[in-house]
């Protein structure tokens, strides 16, 4: 975790998506392996749709084998996940894009938030015998018009979650129930 923290540059590492081999990392005891399978967002039938103003579809998914293991099961869009017959998701993928006016002008607002309870977190990490590194980044432009690297702010940060609900950090050890 320390190490992903201190990089001076978030885009020098990444974590791996569900079966992303090359970015897997499996030695002795160690493993860094995905669960989310992060889909490429093709616009198929959408892609001349005004009203889908350039949003990914399909939503991220959980690995099949991870889903699985888990006993997940998802509505038809996998926007949200259930555990066995639970009716409440413990997990929801959204994806949101603001309004653009014109073509050329780029929107004030684009992301995609994987939500999840802490207790599913929990029993993720029980069920797995893991930890979960949950990586937070968000880039902040001050400007659209002007293309400048000085226009753009980038916050990232990295935390480890435990099955006893801690969550921990470079700068500090939260503990969650």
């Amino acid at each position: 975790m320390r190490a992903l923290q201190t990089c001076q540059d978030p885009y020098d590492f990444k974590l791996p998506d569900y079966q992303e081999e090359d970015a897997e990392i499996i030695s002795g005891i160690f493993r860094l392996t995905g669960w989310i399978d992060q889909n490429d967002g093709s616009k198929r039938r959408d892609k001349d749709d005004p009203a889908a103003n350039d949003i990914r579809y399909p939503q991220n998914t959980i690995g099949l084998r991870v889903a699985r293991k888990l006993k997940l099961s998802s509505d038809k869009d996998h926007r949200n996940w259930f555990v066995g017959k639970e009716t409440d998701p413990v997990l929801t993928s959204r994806t949101w894009r603001s309004f653009q006016k014109r073509e050329d002008q780029e929107p004030d607002q684009t992301g995609q938030r994987l939500s999840a309870r802490l207790s599913f977190l929990k029993y993720l990490c029980l069920k797995l015998d893991c930890e979960i590194i949950i990586e937070v980044g968000v880039t902040r432009k001050l400007t659209y018009y002007l293309e400048n690297e000085n226009n753009s702010k980038r916050f990232n940060q990295i935390y480890l979650l435990s099955a006893d609900g801690t969550l921990r950090s470079t700068d500090a050890n939260n503990e969650f129930r």
